[in-house]
């Protein structure tokens, strides 16, 4: 059976503190700054892209305003008009005008997109998007950029990490591959592990080293374990490659 890994709420369309309960960034004077702003401060994003101020524009704003009152933290927010030529940028960049208005984007505080909902929204809906794991984020951004991405899952308990991590990092350092593939390593028993494992369909514990091959969008290539090397990782990716993807579908939060 083919297995998704969740990347982007409702976003099929992408090739994706304060007093008041909304933290507007009232000194960014575009999207492209409020992004900026909101990295430099860990916070996250919430963006949402307007045609018209009318109801279901004030719905979206009134739903993400009751969330928001319930973080310790409040998610910064900015709207765009896409009519503003000066955003045109922002907006092509990120698909915009193949969705429906009003549509909102939640970027995490490295910059990856872990929601995208088109004109309503509740506030189950936005638990997810702002509640992601480190691990997760990690993952998130380089599949985000189009790259090849090795999660080696792997601590003090499992075996075989030495030949495992060397094989991964073997091949995201050759310069045939560098620029297309990214090394991340994740301990399996931690906590922000657990979304990740579930969704690979992993069974804990974790007794050795396992890399988890990830293709853009999101889906699940291939799961290797134990003793590993360069050569299994370049055939598992030829493997993909000759089948037209292996496993399709995308991760992160789910919906």
């Amino acid at each position: 059976m083919k297995r998704k890994i969740q990347i982007v709420l409702r976003a099929a369309f992408l090739m994706t503190m304060a007093c008041s309960p909304m933290a507007d960034l009232f000194a960014a004077t575009s999207s492209a700054d409020a992004l900026k702003e909101a990295e430099a401060q860990a916070q996250y994003l919430c963006v949402i892209f307007y045609d018209k101020k009318e109801s279901i524009f004030n719905d979206m704003v009134k739903q993400l305003d009751a969330y928001n009152s319930s973080l310790s933290k409040k998610a910064a927010t900015y709207k765009v008009d896409v009519a503003n030529e000066s955003e045109y940028g922002f907006i092509s960049r990120y698909g915009v005008m193949r969705a429906k208005l009003p549509l909102l984007l939640v970027f995490a505080p490295n910059g990856v997109i872990t929601g995208g909902f088109e004109q309503t929204i509740t506030v189950e809906q936005l638990k997810p998007s702002m509640n992601v794991s480190e691990l997760m984020l990690k993952v998130l951004k380089p599949i985000q950029e189009r790259k090849v991405v090795l999660v080696t899952l792997q601590n003090s308990s499992t075996i075989n990490n030495d030949e495992s991590w060397k094989a991964v990092t073997d091949f995201t350092s050759d310069p045939q591959y560098s620029m297309y593939t990214v090394a991340i390593k994740g301990d399996p028993s931690a906590s922000g592990s657990k979304e990740f494992i579930k969704q690979c369909g992993l069974i804990e514990p974790i007794v050795e080293s396992t890399v988890v091959v990830l293709l853009p969008p999101g889906s699940i290539g291939k799961i290797l374990k134990g003793k590993i090397t360069k050569a299994d990782i370049l055939s598992a990716l030829q493997s993909c490659a000759s089948l037209g993807g292996c496993g399709g579908g995308t991760c992160g939060p789910k919906k």
